[in-house]
């Protein structure tokens, strides 16, 4: 069974490995949706940064057809 611990981003009590215990104890381990909200970030910095010119440009071309843009 895996333990719950306190996730040190969070605080929420979630459920983690074994092997995650150490670096959980240390607060260099997060939980899942910790996790996923700083790689969310991270990905929106890049895109603010000028980063991932092809995705936003094939987005924008899916909103304007999806929505009858010009």
């Amino acid at each position: 069974m895996s333990p719950v611990e306190a996730c040190p981003g969070c605080g929420r009590d979630e459920m983690f490995h074994e092997d995650e215990l150490d670096d959980l104890r240390k607060g260099e381990t997060l939980c899942v949706e910790c996790t996923l909200e700083r790689c969310f970030n991270v990905f929106l910095a890049e895109v603010l940064a000028g980063e991932h010119k092809e995705l936003i440009a094939e987005l924008r071309e899916r909103l304007a057809w999806e929505h009858g843009w010009e």
